[in-house]
């Protein structure tokens, strides 16, 4: 694993130093053609070091070209752009694959290498509050702004590619308090989803 710490600035430059030292390595300043400022929202390392930076420009009142993501080497090099339709609640990194949420509802995966879409983006129809993955890189965790969870299970990586359908929830046989799911499609997930909304438990209040 890389021992590099990002941070990102109002000015819209990412800086990079080491984690153990403190030691400043460089600074990175993603592409943008417009005049308005740009805000780095959001920023991910992957396990090899590349850098994903999700920018936004401000001022720009249409989604059209306002968020982007942005790709750089783990020696700083500057690799690729992809502009977004939506913008970006939050995002990780798992493997060769990017996971995002959108205020607009979807989540979506997308190669960490071109930053293309692995396949089409899943609904969640409420915006999409954070995403995590599992250690196993198993299940995609993600949180809706609503107070819900949704589950989605994933295939590895070369089963992925072969059929991105199997992307989709599959079975959750590991956890027994969800092993009556069987679900084919995000619809079905939806569906279900209401039942597993977990609320705190109100205190007992003082005798």
């Amino acid at each position: 694993m890389v021992d590099d710490l990002t941070l990102s600035l109002q000015d819209g430059t990412v800086i990079i130093h080491t984690i153990r030292r403190g030691q400043y390595m460089r600074s990175l300043k993603p592409p943008c053609e417009s005049s308005l400022p740009v805000t780095i929202l959001h920023l991910a390392i992957s396990w090899e070091g590349h850098i994903v930076v999700n920018t936004s420009i401000e001022g720009k009142s249409t989604l059209k070209d306002k968020n982007a993501l942005h790709l750089y080497s783990v020696n700083g090099t500057y690799l690729c752009s992809e502009n977004l339709k939506e913008e970006v609640s939050d995002l990780c990194v798992t493997g060769e694959y990017i996971v995002l949420g959108s205020v607009q509802g979807f989540l979506s995966i997308r190669d960490l290498y071109s930053l293309n879409l692995s396949l089409a983006p899943i609904a969640m129809r409420v915006p999409v509050h954070c995403v995590s993955v599992t250690k196993e890189n198993s299940h995609i965790l993600v949180g809706l702004e609503d107070g819900k969870l949704i589950i989605v299970g994933v295939g590895k990586p070369p089963e992925v590619r072969s059929t991105v359908r199997n992307y989709i929830y599959q079975t959750m046989e590991s956890s027994p308090f969800l092993s009556r799911i069987k679900l084919k499609s995000p619809e079905q997930l939806l569906k279900l989803r209401d039942q597993f909304v977990f609320l705190p438990q109100p205190r007992n209040s003082a005798s």
